[in-house]
């Protein structure tokens, strides 16, 4: 197949390919300044990156650049195991182009898939430099989108997508039909194209080919027309939708000719946007349902608008099982397998609201969380506003072996969990807020404790069985709350999080220095306080804890200025991210480390890497990191920054 004259593919390289062997710098950032939106990526066996996206103007990577020429243009870049840039590329014309899909052949090359100019387009490009190999396109006189791509193990490039009127001599029957395209992966000609639509619109969300050849196809059909006028023939017969969209899972054979085709649905939308192929060729899929459903027989229950779902078939297309989230809304748009091959999901019975907030893998390989609720949860009544719940699921399968729910009349809300060698748990956040202070009594097994004012903050120990060992709350007349859990390999519990104004933190004589202030605590394995530091300045919240490898205590978080020992962080911004590091022993700090821009900076993740630690967040900004710009004024961006050999 000819490439497209209108479509031109411009870039640069930037760097040669990196051994798997190569060392790592101590301090990484990849920033992409410019107006872009990033919209799939895929990985290669040595780690390598491929991501594609749409952009316009100007787009900068490392010391690749390229220039948009039409109003949105797509870019494709490859880097290497170690974050350097390989290659950027620009794929566009005069006119609109966005990409849908990026996969890897097994040789590296990349394979990208949009549309240019409202016609689908698939693009080949070489692993060493980017350079395009070819580029294919369906001709049509409509509008025609390519959704997603798959390689199957020959090479060969499996593509699908909707279009309406003409695509390859075929006319569409309705709003939208979906089409499937296999293209020899040497030279991108077309074996053939099969369309399959009726009146209404038929929309594909993924694509998977099997080692066999043959490929599964999913996504949703018959909506926007009367269920009357819903029906789809995928080879095997009329299927009309229940109403709205309908799900569609289907198998093609190696000519594109149908194997099996399943749906499901009820009178609301319908989708799945994902597959993966388990091991024993067992086909997960997940996506959202509204609200009730008939899956297969598998008897689904409706349990709210736009919930997630995750379905497992049999290699015949025959339903296995299928998980229904609870909850007030969700979706479920992604899929992947660990590397033991474990894949289940979990649900809680319930009629109210509930929300799984954190969880911990314990040493047996069982599951705890923990969140809030109210109304029923699992046959338990809520208390008040908000109770907390922890339960513990069976690591095999995702059976609950209890739950256990603790409540007031106010807001409990947990924040973190840490399972023990012992078998026991932790789990800490804030208790009696948005009441009367006489009405925050909260019993968390060992009697009643009331809120000195507003939110306190508590850390709880559960035995293996989920009952009360102990617990410790602090907190003031203000809004206290704990955050983030790390046990020391001592055994020692240190927490973390802010407080405001002043408190009494178990007698450890903590003050009061700020709104919203960040502190950091050490428990002894019995729940008495050892030691606790205040971060003076402004506004702060240290919200995350990690000891790097020479077992220092890190936390971080934002804040507008922080003053502790002979640290100091002086704010730039509405708020800045920090990362903080303390001796565990005696909770000095000992070092800082600050991102600022003049806006809005914050931390949002921390963790121990090899040689020291990792900070993910965003900015407002503009940001230099690690010698590297992040961010443009007024925008929102993303980063990731290791820090080795602190």
């Amino acid at each position: 197949m000819r490439a497209l004259p209108a479509l031109l593919l411009i870039g640069c390289s930037a760097a040669k390919p990196t051994p798997a062997s190569a060392g790592l710098a101590p301090c990484d950032a990849l920033p992409l300044l410019g107006r872009l939106e990033p919209i799939s990526m895929a990985s290669d066996p040595a780690g390598g990156l491929a991501v594609t996206g749409k952009f316009e103007g100007t787009l900068r990577a490392a010391g690749a650049t390229v220039t948009s020429a039409g109003a949105t243009d797509v870019f494709v870049l490859r880097t290497n195991a170690d974050g350097s840039v390989r290659w950027l590329r620009r794929i566009g014309g005069q006119g609109a182009e966005t990409s849908s899909a990026v996969a890897f052949a097994a040789n590296g090359d990349a394979v990208v898939a949009g549309a240019a100019e409202e016609h689908c387009f698939v693009a080949r490009l070489a692993d060493a430099d980017g350079h395009e190999l070819w580029t294919a396109r369906l001709p049509g006189d409509g509008e025609s989108n390519c959704r997603a791509l798959s390689v199957d193990a020959r090479g060969d490039v499996w593509a699908t997508g909707y279009f309406s009127g003409l695509l390859n001599g075929i006319a569409s029957k309705g709003l939208y039909d979906f089409f499937v395209v296999k293209f020899a992966g040497a030279n991108g000609d077309a074996f053939f194209v099969r369309a399959i639509g009726g009146k209404g619109k038929e929309l594909p969300r993924a694509i998977a080919a099997l080692p066999s050849g043959e490929v599964l196809v999913a996504g949703q059909f018959g909506g926007e027309v009367d269920v009357t006028e819903s029906d789809v023939d995928f080879g095997k017969g009329p299927v009309r939708s229940a109403g709205d969209f309908d799900g569609f899972l289907l198998k093609l054979l190696p000519d594109g000719k149908t194997a099996w085709v399943a749906t499901f649905g009820d009178n609301g939308d319908d989708e799945i946007n994902a597959l993966v192929v388990g091991p024993d060729g067992a086909i997960y899929a997940s996506g959202h349902h509204q609200p009730s459903g008939n899956y297969l027989g598998l008897n689904p229950h409706g349990v709210g608008n736009f919930t997630g779902i995750v379905l497992r078939y049999g290699r015949d297309g025959r339903g296995e099982w299928v998980r229904i989230f609870d909850g007030p809304s969700s979706a479920a748009n992604y899929l992947a397998f660990d590397e033991k091959g474990e894949l289940w999901t979990a649900r809680l019975p319930g009629d109210g609201e509930s929300n799984c907030r954190a969880l911990s893998v314990d040493a047996r390989g069982d599951v705890w969380a923990t969140g809030y609720f109210s109304g029923l949860l699992n046959g338990i009544a809520s208390k008040g506003l908000y109770d907390f719940f922890v339960v513990k699921f069976a690591g095999a399968n995702g059976d609950a072996f209890f739950v256990r729910a603790i409540g007031g009349k106010g807001k409990e809300l947990p924040r973190a969990i840490a399972a023990l060698p012992s078998g026991e748990v932790l789990v800490a956040g804030q208790f009696g807020g948005e009441v009367d202070v006489t009405e925050s009594d909260v019993d968390f097994g060992k009697g009643p404790v009331r809120s000195a004012g507003d939110f306190d903050g508590f850390l709880l120990k559960l035995l293996p069985d989920g009952k009360t060992a102990w617990v410790a709350t602090f907190g003031d007349n203000g809004d206290d709350e704990i955050n983030a859990l790390v046990v020391g390999p001592d055994g020692a519990i240190y927490a973390s999080g802010h407080h405001q104004p002043s408190g009494n933190y178990l007698g450890l004589n903590p003050h009061g220095v700020g709104n919203f202030t960040g502190i950091v605590l050490r428990y002894g394995r019995d729940g008495r306080g050892e030691w606790v530091r205040i971060f003076d300045g402004p506004s702060s919240a240290a919200n995350y804890l990690a000891f790097d490898e020479k077992g220092r205590l890190w936390t971080a978080g934002a804040s507008h200025g922080i003053r502790i020992d002979d640290v100091v962080i002086e704010g730039a911004g509405d708020s800045d991210a920090f990362a903080l590091a303390f001796d565990p022993n005696t909770g000095t700090a000992i070092g800082s480390r600050r991102w600022a821009s003049l806006s809005f900076d914050i931390a949002r993740g921390l963790a121990r890497i090899p040689g020291g630690i990792a900070v993910t967040g965003f900015t407002r900004g503009e940001l230099a990191v690690c010698g590297k710009p992040i961010g443009t004024a007024g925008e929102q961006t993303g980063f990731v920054i290791w820090l080795r050999d602190l």
